[in-house]
């Protein structure tokens, strides 16, 4: 639980970073994984940046068939 806690701050952070810098779909994109803790990703340049944030905070990502997937839990 407080890892996924940490998770979220890391992801708040970030999102916060990203507006500032004027990057605003990729802090749409972090938005909607904490909002709805999983996000289901294509292959754009925004999906692709929004995984790589992901993974440095350590959140895991699933390939499902529909695509990859980020969720936003201790467990798969």
């Amino acid at each position: 639980m407080l890892k996924k806690k940490f998770m979220k701050y890391g992801l708040m952070k970030k999102h916060m970073e990203l507006v500032r810098k004027g990057k605003y779909q990729l802090a749409r994109k972090i938005l909607n994984v904490l909002k709805n803790e999983t996000v289901y990703l294509g292959l754009s340049d925004t999906e692709w940046e929004t995984e790589e944030i992901c993974e440095e905070i350590g959140m895991k990502i699933k390939i499902t068939r529909r695509g990859k997937a980020i969720v936003l839990s201790n467990q798969f």
